[in-house]
């Protein structure tokens, strides 16, 4: 089981490029990967985001990459001369259609990022990604195990909600059937006055009351499937995989459990039990949110 938060540094050098790489993980509900690159590497940004997909499956990825070389061993600077003097004379045009005195100058031209081009190489571009990929590569393993490492803290944590909400939902069983033993002494009690009064009662109608109140509050299907979804929870979150949305349905359906639990009840302390469970389930959801 593996946290969606986490933090990961990779760094690789290779014929004087020096690559770092650091990765920053937090909750999202798919994965998302959202990379700040220098320029020069901007051709190998899907291979960045292959990486970080063949080790993560969930998860907002902030990842920054820095890169030190030597620029003018590995690149190539042209100026496009057509071009620039295309502007030049398309400057020119414009000042003397609005009556313009000042001079064209060279900062004038250099806005225009095309007339500058920088060309690598295809075998530049090719080391640039191999020193890249084993930067990503480095880095995400190290994010992937610290998600790991904090997932365990996570499972701890769960476990720990789960054995409470075992132990409240074994309360629950030990009392459900008292309820109605308790429901059938008040009904008797109040029987005993009504007799006293001399008034005639039917005991036919009186057992089909106490049954109608049993049937009523009946809460073991509830509790069985309770249980049977914590044992399914507990199975889960030992695996090593993304579980967070399985983890968050079996959630689903042992709050519904719950809820029909407190429903079904007229008993005040199966109520507080009730409620001391939602309470511990609330626990384990926030917790389930950071989970991959």
């Amino acid at each position: 089981m593996k946290s969606m938060t986490g933090f990961g540094r990779g760094e690789s050098e290779k014929n004087g490029i020096r690559i770092v790489v650091e990765m920053k993980s937090v909750n999202n509900r798919y994965l998302d990967p959202n990379i700040k690159m220098p320029r020069m590497l901007k051709f190998a940004e899907e291979s960045v985001k292959r990486t970080i997909k063949k080790h993560l499956q969930r998860g907002r990825i902030e990842t920054y990459i820095n890169m030190d070389m030597d620029t003018e061993a590995f690149t190539k600077v042209s100026v496009d001369n057509t071009l620039a003097d295309a502007y030049y004379y398309a400057l020119e045009a414009l000042k003397e259609r609005f009556n313009m005195e000042e001079a064209t100058r060279l900062d004038h031209l250099l806005r225009f990022n095309d007339i500058i081009q920088v060309e690598q190489s295809q075998a530049e571009e090719e080391l640039l990604q191999e020193v890249l990929l084993e930067a990503s590569e480095a880095a995400v393993k190290n994010l992937s195990e610290m998600r790991g490492i904090e997932g365990n803290h996570l499972q701890a944590d769960i476990q720990g909600y789960l054995d409470e909400v075992a132990l409240l939902t074994k309360t629950i069983a030990d009392r459900a059937p008292l309820v109605v033993k308790e429901y059938k002494m008040k009904l008797e009690t109040r029987l005993i006055e009504l007799l006293d009064q001399k008034i005639e009662l039917d005991p036919a109608k009186i057992a089909n009351e106490v049954a109608f109140f049993a049937d009523r509050a009946d809460i073991n299907e509830e509790i069985t499937r309770l249980n049977s979804h914590m044992k399914q929870f507990t199975d889960v979150i030992q695996k090593n995989e993304a579980i967070g949305r399985k983890l968050d349905f079996i959630l689903q359906e042992m709050n519904r459990e719950t809820n029909t639990i407190g429903s079904k009840s007229n008993d005040v302390g199966i109520t507080e039990t009730v409620i001391e469970i939602k309470s511990y389930l609330e626990k384990v959801r926030e917790q389930v949110q950071n989970i991959e």
